[in-house]
């Protein structure tokens, strides 16, 4: 999804392509929840003075302007969208979530999955529903609606 904004002084044409496809959650009071992933395995610097260099503060940056123009509704034609990030360590995510504090407190939910190549066990089947995601103030639980 190209995706054109402005950060830091800066003009961005952005190409976000999410790691995970749009998912939907069907709850029992007939709504919805639609989510794309991205997968943080800590390749990437947080931030980054060189516009040219991918860093973890454009693409937050660039899915804000998705949210906020509510492009998804054109590009995927959905109703809602929550991004979720997962990353490979508690402090990359509590960093994450500090880029987010003053812009945009609850777009995202964020959680450590451990890479497949870790010696971390992985979690259970259904982790993604059944633990809550942290936010800036809170938590997401997206067994809930």
């Amino acid at each position: 999804m190209p995706v054109a904004f402005s950060y830091k002084a800066k003009d961005h044409n952005y190409r976000l392509m999410p790691d995970g496809r749009p998912s939907g959650i069907t709850y029992s009071d007939d709504t919805y929840r639609f989510c794309v992933f991205e997968t943080d395995c800590a390749s990437e610097p947080l931030v980054s003075s060189n516009r040219d260099r991918q860093a973890i503060e454009t693409k937050i940056a660039a899915y804000l302007t998705v949210l906020e123009r509510r492009l998804f509704e054109t590009h995927f034609d959905l109703p809602n969208l929550t991004v979720l990030f997962t990353s490979t360590t508690k402090t990359r995510v509590e960093n994450m979530i500090a880029l987010l504090v003053s812009k945009y407190p609850n777009f995202s939910g964020f959680q450590v999955f451990p890479t497949i190549i870790s010696d971390s066990k992985q979690p259970e089947p259904g982790w993604a529903v059944k633990r809550p995601w942290t936010q800036v103030h809170g938590h997401l639980n997206l067994g809930e609606s």
